[in-house]
Formats: C-alpha cells, sequence, structure tokens
C-alpha cells in the first residue's frame, strides 16, 4: 500500500485504522499487531503519527476521496481485514466501517457525506437516527408520512439497533398528560410550562425549527450541513488537538441526503449494517425535543439587532437587553463576533491603544477626517490598525457621538482601555435574560492561557434590520461587510 499513497493519505489511512482499533473501548492485542504492521508498511514516523490526532474523520476520508477506483479497494481491503481481529465485531465498528465505504464509494459519496464537529460539549445519542430538514422537502416527506413506507423505514433500522426520530410522527405518539406530569419529577417548578403551553409549542415545532435546536446544541451552523433534507446518524466521538495543540471534543456524523431516493439510500445504508441488536436508547434527541416543547427551557436563543442597534432576545416573544455603557458595550460584542473564535489578543489591543496614543489629532488647529483616518488604518494593514478600523466603523454607525472632531478618537481609546469591564457588561446583559439558552456561547470569554477575547455565538441565530433595509442575517449585513479581519 505505501507505494500507492502520498503521506497525506497514509496518514489518514493509519488514522482510520487507529479509529476502528478503537472505537469500541477496547484496543486488543491482534488490533496492535496489525497496526504495527500497517505502520512500518506505510512508513510513518514518529512525528507524522503525532500529526494523526490533528485529523478529523472528515478530513480523513475527504484527503481518501481522491484516490482512484483500484487505491480505494486497497485501502477498503485492509479496513475489512481489521474488523473481527478481536473476534468480537462491535456494532460502533460497523457504523464507522459503514461510514468509511459510503464516504469512499464514487457513487454513495455523492449523496452521503461525513461530518465532524469540534468543541462539543452536549452528549448525542449513538442509537438514533434523525430526519432533519432546512426547507420543506415533499420527496422527502412523501415517503416518510406514508404509514407503510415508514413502518417498513423504521423496522429496517430497529433491526440494525437504530431507533427512528421523525418528529412528525413523534408528535402524533407523544403523550402529552404523561410528559406534562413527568416534568413535575424532572423540572423545578420554575421550569415548567403548563399542559396547554406545550401542546401549544408541540404543535408549532417542525422538522425545520427543530434542526435550529439541533445545531444550537451541538455548536454547528447550518451552512456546513451539505444537503437540503436528510437523515443524520452518529458515527462515532473522540478527541482531536485542534489549531492551539488542545484537545477538543468531537463528534463524527454520517449525513445522507433524502431529498430523492429515500428508501433506496437507507437500505443501501442499512444493508451496511448486518448485526441486529435488541436494546433501543430512549433519550439523546427525544430530551432535547423536550427541552424545546418547555417555554421555560428554549432550547434555541435568537438574537435580533433593530436599526437602532438595540439587541433584543427572541424567544416566545422579544426581550430587549440593556447594556451599562451601551454603545461601547455594543461595539465590542459586535466586534468579537466579528472574529469569532479566533478573537483578539490582549497584545492587539494594548498595541491599538499605544497606536492611538501616537495620533495627533487632540488640537483644535490639526486637520481631522474620519475617512483620511481610516484610509491611514487601511494603509499601515497591521492587525492593530485592523482592529481601530473595525472599532471604528462599528461605533460610528452606533454611536450618536460626532464623529467629525478629533475627540472621537477619546471614545475608541476607552473601548480599547476598558475591554474588560465591557465584557462584564456585556455579559450581565445576558445573564439577566433568563430565556437564553446555553448563554456562555452568547457571553465574551478570555482564554487567560492564550490571552485572547472571543466569541463562540452561533452567527447563523443573529439576525440585523439596518435602515432602509430588510432583516438579514449579520453576516449578510453592510455592517459586518465594512469590517475586515
Amino acid at each position: 500500500m505505501k507505494s500507492i499513497l502520498n503521506q497525506i493519505q497514509k496518514r489518514a489511512v493509519f488514522k482510520l485504522a487507529v479509529d476502528l482499533a478503537k472505537v469500541d473501548r477496547q484496543i486488543h492485542g491482534n488490533e496492535i499487531a496489525l497496526l504495527n504492521s500497517l505502520q512500518a508498511d506505510l512508513n510513518v514516523t514518529k512525528d507524522e503519527l503525532e500529526m494523526i490526532h490533528y485529523m478529523s474523520l472528515q478530513q480523513c476520508l475527504e484527503t481518501l476521496q481522491s484516490l482512484n477506483p483500484a487505491q480505494k479497494d486497497a485501502v477498503g481491503s485492509f479496513f475489512q481485514s481489521m474488523l473481527g481481529v478481536d473476534d468480537d465485531l462491535d456494532k460502533r465498528e460497523q457504523m464507522l466501517f459503514a461510514a468509511i465505504q459510503i464516504a469512499l464509494n464514487d457513487d454513495s459519496s455523492r449523496w452521503a457525506k461525513v461530518i465532524s464537529v469540534n468543541g462539543v460539549e452536549n452528549e448525542s445519542p449513538a442509537n438514533q437516527i434523525i430526519y432533519l430538514e432546512k426547507t420543506w422537502c415533499e420527496n422527502a416527506h412523501r415517503v416518510l408520512d406514508d404509514k407503510l413506507d415508514n413502518l417498513l423505514i423504521t423496522k429496517a433500522l430497529s433491526e440494525v439497533g437504530l431507533q427512528f426520530f421523525y418528529l412528525p410522527q413523534v408528535k402524533q405518539n407523544i403523550d402529552v398528560d404523561l410528559l406534562q406530569r413527568s416534568m413535575e419529577y424532572i423540572l423545578p417548578i420554575k421550569e415548567r410550562c403548563g399542559k396547554e403551553d406545550m401542546e401549544q409549542s408541540l404543535q408549532k415545532i417542525t422538522s425545520i425549527e427543530f434542526l435550529k435546536a439541533f445545531c444550537s446544541s451541538y455548536r454547528l451552523s447550518p451552512g456546513n450541513l451539505p444537503y437540503e433534507a436528510f437523515i443524520l446518524a452518529k458515527v462515532q466521538e473522540g478527541e482531536i488537538l485542534n489549531e492551539e495543540g488542545r484537545l477538543s471534543r468531537c463528534i463524527d456524523f454520517l449525513c445522507i441526503d433524502v431529498t430523492s431516493d429515500i428508501r433506496k439510500r437507507l437500505s443501501h445504508f442499512v444493508n451496511l449494517l448486518d448485526a441486529p441488536v435488541s436494546a433501543l436508547c430512549y433519550d439523546g434527541y427525544y430530551r432535547l425535543l423536550y427541552d424545546q416543547l418547555s417555554s421555560a427551557r428554549s432550547t434555541v436563543t435568537t438574537l435580533y439587532i433593530d436599526h437602532k442597534y438595540d439587541f433584543f432576545i427572541k424567544a416566545d416573544s422579544e426581550e430587549k437587553m440593556r447594556f451599562d455603557s451601551a454603545p461601547q458595550a455594543k461595539t465590542l460584542y459586535l466586534l468579537l463576533l466579528r472574529y469569532g473564535t479566533s478573537g483578539v489578543s490582549q497584545e492587539c489591543f494594548e498595541q491599538a491603544e499605544a497606536y492611538l496614543k501616537t495620533q495627533a489629532f487632540t488640537s483644535a488647529g490639526q486637520s481631522w477626517d474620519l475617512g483620511s483616518f481610516k484610509t491611514l488604518l487601511l494603509k499601515e494593514n497591521k492587525d492593530h490598525t485592523r482592529l481601530i478600523y473595525n472599532i471604528v466603523s462599528i461605533y460610528s454607525s452606533i454611536s450618536t457621538k460626532d464623529s467629525t472632531v478629533p475627540s472621537f478618537l477619546n471614545y475608541i481609546s476607552t473601548i480599547l482601555r476598558q475591554r474588560s469591564a465591557l465584557k462584564s457588561y456585556v455579559n450581565n446583559a445576558f445573564a439577566s435574560i433568563s430565556s437564553v439558552y446555553e448563554r456562555e456561547r452568547y457571553s465574551i470569554n478570555f482564554d487567560k492561557n492564550l490571552k485572547i477575547y472571543y466569541l463562540e455565538a452561533d452567527t447563523s441565530l443573529i439576525s440585523i434590520s439596518e435602515s432602509d433595509r430588510e432583516v438579514c442575517g449579520i453576516k449578510d449585513s453592510q455592517l459586518w461587510s465594512d469590517m475586515m479581519v
């Protein structure tokens, strides 16, 4: 196999072999022997062995998709030889091998992909498979809403140990009385909602809305999902090294496009999982649904920003957020939202603050023009000058302060200097709203080791209404395009 693979492909093969060995949470002597043999055959050095820990399942499979059919057959044959080498074929091994087979097959790879999600904190059910959609899919619902087709699909999946979570069917089968009574034992009184509210919530929720809850819960952007309507199955979970060299929890999902040929594609998937099991899991997505139905525990937090740059939390009703030092606090939040998880370093803030002190625009006689100043910042094109440029762009839009006078820069300096206090003002505002789910994801964070300020907020759940413009996603706004990272 060594001669047919390049260096990156060798790493991908070895990483998949390691995953197959450990996915059942046991590594046997026979598996170690195979890995030793594979390492020697591929000539994987100790340094390269370290690099495999940075590769997700998605990256491995995307790397190997460029192989020709003969190369894929050779790789597939080796993976096949690993199955059952420990004399104990586990359903987790089967799921992983099935995902590998589907992703590397030229035909099935057109309608199925593996998606790896890093930094996930919530548990994901291993024995449930869920239908989700971005937009209403008539082809999928025509099959899944048919009682006979649904029964056959559900039965086929159950025979390989998978419980099918199809929301329209789940809604029909939920005993609201029983669910409402169970909440008395599961949730404190302030978190409960009445039967009538629960029934109304159940009536309103759709597979499209539930996708938003899923994405929020599993830190997944809808834009990273490749299909409009799909079946999602958990393949495995583990840890990989992120860009900072820190271990991060990673969950791998198999995403199957069901906008067409749903019966054929699910049949192909089921046929790869041919070892029936009797046990079924009754938590996971069901629990996520119950949280969604409780009015006091919304699993989706949508942030809306109006044309006055007032912030609103949208749940069952709109609730306006109140910030101390509002224009400056909002500026810092929108700034860090633009930089995302990469954030802004403390050093960059300090350099920006020092730079402003060098600017001689404070005297009455000194010529001043905001546009010219922004041009100067762009011309210097350094991290700290781009940072100032972005703060100026935001604050001049949000604030009523006169940007035609040199003293305008004093407010920019205050944002840079008082960032820690502004961080507290922002986080206090989010903490004051009880309907915010996972408010830590919307709060400003500071990494003490890396010394960076950052946000983990899902931008797909944030919308804005700018003057004379329709409501749009924050990433499609003029404010967003005016900034540069």
